[in-house]
């Protein structure tokens, strides 16, 4: 499997790959994480054509655009590229079409998009609320118990960020010890 953003989509590697992939029909599955903004720009004011998942197809691949907030439907499409991938049948390409709720980076000012935009897609499009509400609602898992499970995931990142932030600066003579050596087989 191979992922990439948008924003990679309208870099010629990923299309030579993409290429390359198809020619040797490579059991690849390109899986995009559309969040739909490529940093801070959206994705429809730069890319020809509009719909990627087209553009894929041109290559002569199986291509989707898919809702990648719907954790059933990306487990339905990414199951069936690898049986095409097992079965010597070449690579799948999956548009996702997702949401980040966050800027691409921290130092983001964020007015490329609306408050209000991404508070529809936290409440009404959200993965896990989605996947839960659909695991309770078929009698898989209790409410108590997710919350419950929550809670305890809560906890645990609660801890490792701790740990982490309680722990000592690492020695920056101890970085690069046996970087060359150990990745490159090369001897100081």
């Amino acid at each position: 499997m191979g992922f990439v953003g948008d924003g990679g989509m309208n870099t010629g590697r990923t299309w030579e790959a993409i290429n390359m992939a198809v020619i040797y029909k490579l059991p690849y599955i390109i899986v995009v994480d559309n969040n739909q903004y490529a940093v801070e720009t959206f994705v429809d004011r730069v890319t020809g054509g509009k719909d990627i998942a087209k553009r894929a197809a041109g290559f002569g691949l199986p291509s989707y655009t898919i809702n990648g907030q719907n954790v059933l439907e990306v487990h339905q499409y990414v199951s069936e590229a690898r049986e095409r991938a097992l079965k010597g049948e070449g690579p799948t390409f999956i548009n996702a079409l997702t949401y980040r709720y966050y800027g691409h980076n921290v130092g983001e000012k964020g007015q490329y998009r609306t408050q209000d935009e991404i508070a529809d897609w936290r409440q009404n499009r959200d993965p896990i609320d989605g996947f839960s509400s659909h695991l309770i609602s078929e009698g898989v898992i209790t409410a108590d118990a997710f919350e419950a499970m929550k809670a305890d995931v809560t906890k645990e990142i609660d801890e490792a960020v701790a740990f982490a932030e309680s722990s000592p600066e690492p020695d920056p003579a101890s970085i690069m010890v046996d970087v060359d050596s150990g990745l490159l087989g090369v001897s100081k």
